[in-house]
């Protein structure tokens, strides 16, 4: 992230995309394997790129978002690819109960705790969106201040 930042013109834009951990049949994948989707078990012993069998290291948006205003961005946009149509299946299941308990932990983490401020909050609140809670990958557009 800090390269990025470096090689970058000033107000330049930096646009990522990665696969979204956070999106609801990710979040349940991750509850009943310990895998997020796209992120399963890597090869043992294998030398060679493929035997990953996808993508290594899975990053989800409050630390990517924290990496890049570390290395000196202002604040990231976010947006998705696409809709997924499992995780919209599930949340007739989840959502409110991912909704209320998630109410629950950010007072505690706010009032408690003391781990979101005024900086991270933006980051924070994207977590149980829609599009958070429903997107295949997420985007995000970061520029370096002017």
């Amino acid at each position: 992230m800090r390269e990025a930042h470096r090689i970058l013109k000033p107000a330049g834009v930096l646009v990522m995309t990665t696969p979204n951990v956070l999106n609801m049949k990710s979040r349940l994948r991750f509850l009943t394997t310990g895998f997020w989707s796209m992120f399963g078990p890597l090869h043992v012993g294998e030398t060679a790129i493929e035997s990953t069998g996808g993508h290594i290291t899975p990053i989800p948006y409050p630390y990517l978002a924290h990496a890049l205003m570390g290395a000196g961005f202002n604040m990231p946009r976010l947006s998705i690819d696409k809709m997924q149509f499992p995780s919209v299946v599930w949340s007739i299941f989840f959502y409110l109960p991912i909704q209320l308990i998630a109410a629950l932990q950010w007072k505690k983490e706010r009032r408690k705790y003391r781990t979101i401020d005024k900086y991270n909050a933006p980051i924070i609140d994207e977590i149980n969106t829609v599009k958070m809670l429903f997107g295949r990958s997420i985007i995000v557009l970061v520029d370096k201040p002017e």
